[in-house]
């Protein structure tokens, strides 16, 4: 189960656009749509309850 990141975060209260990208199902990187199905694991899906990153945008902030 896809968890939305919580409005509370500090990276949403100081960039209020970044959260309108969560409510619209956005990531907040690129502004692609967010899809559970596109989630490679639980711990991505963790990442995204966090950032609002899709998978995507985790593989290239995560890569190794």
């Amino acid at each position: 189960m896809l968890i939305k990141p919580k409005k509370n975060k500090p990276i949403f209260k100081s960039f209020p656009r970044i959260w309108k990208r969560v409510e619209d199902g956005l990531c907040t990187t690129c502004k692609a749509e967010i899809k559970e199905e596109d989630f490679t694991d639980e711990k991505s899906k963790v990442e995204y309850s966090l950032s609002g990153m899709c998978q995507r945008c985790q593989n290239r902030a995560f890569q190794e």
